[in-house]
C-alpha cells in the first residue's frame, strides 16, 4: 500500500488501513523506535494527518497536542483518535505569528499546505482562510515536537523559540524543499546549541 491509497479509503471506519499505510514508510517506523523508547512525556505533533503517531505513542505519552489544519484530514482525525483521552486535537495550522493566513487545499488530496506553490501538490482550488498560532503562545511546556506542515516547519519553529529557550525539547523534522531543506533546519538549531542526527526525519536534540 502506497500513501495516496489512503484517499481511497476516506470513510473506512478501519484504523487497519492507517496503520498498514504509514507501515510501509521506513522512517515512520525508525522515528516510532525512537520515541518508543521515552515515557510519560508531552508530544505535539504538527501535521497529525490521520493520527498515526497518537496510536503509536498512546501507552507512552501523558499527554499529546495533535495540530491539522485541513479541512479535509481533521475530521478523519478526530474520529481515529476518539478513544485516547490523552490526545487534544487543534484545527488550526502552527506558524510564527496569531492570526489567519491562507491554506491550500484541494479538498481531495490528503496534503494541504501552508505554501502555494508546491512542488509536490498542484492546488486546482482558491485558499481558504484558517486561523494560525505560534507554540510560544500555546504551552509553557513540552518534551517531544515533530514537524510535518508541508513546506512551513521553520515559521512553525519560529513561533516555538521561548519554548526552545525554556524547556529545550526534542524536535523531529520532516522537511520540505525548497521552502524548508535539511540546511535550513540545521542553521537554526545552531544558535541553541541543538545537534542533529537523521532518522529517515532529522531529530534535533540539546546535547
Amino acid at each position: 500500500m502506497v500513501k495516496n491509497e489512503i484517499i481511497a479509503k476516506l470513510n473506512d471506519d478501519s484504523l487497519a488501513t492507517l496503520r498498514s499505510a504509514y507501515g510501509h514508510w521506513l522512517y515512520e517506523r525508525d522515528v516510532t523506535r525512537y520515541l518508543e523508547k521515552k515515557r510519560d512525556f508531552i508530544f505535539i505533533d504538527v501535521g497529525a494527518a490521520l493520527g498515526f503517531y497518537e496510536w503509536k505513542m498512546k501507552p507512552y505519552a501523558r499527554e499529546m497536542h495533535a495540530f491539522e489544519p485541513d479541512p479535509v484530514r481533521y475530521p478523519l482525525l478526530v474520529k481515529n483518535v476518539r478513544g485516547i483521552s490523552s490526545v487534544r486535537t487543534y484545527q488550526i495550522a502552527l506558524s510564527n505569528v496569531n492570526g489567519v493566513c491562507d491554506f491550500y487545499t484541494d479538498f481531495t488530496n490528503l496534503s494541504g499546505s501552508l505554501k502555494g506553490e508546491h512542488p509536490e501538490k498542484k492546488f486546482k482550488s482558491p485558499p481558504i482562510k484558517i486561523a494560525t498560532r505560534t507554540l510560544d503562545s500555546l504551552f509553557d511546556k513540552v518534551d517531544i515536537v515533530k514537524i510535518d506542515s508541508e513546506g512551513s516547519e521553520l515559521e512553525v519553529l519560529q513561533g516555538a523559540v521561548k519554548l526552545i529557550e525554556k524547556c529545550h525539547p526534542e524536535f523531529i523534522i520532516e522537511c520540505h524543499p525548497p521552502h524548508s531543506t535539511d540546511e535550513m533546519m540545521v542553521e537554526f538549531f545552531k544558535q541553541y546549541d541543538y545537534k542533529s542526527r537523521c532518522l529517515g526525519h532529522l531529530l534535533f536534540k540539546k546535547e
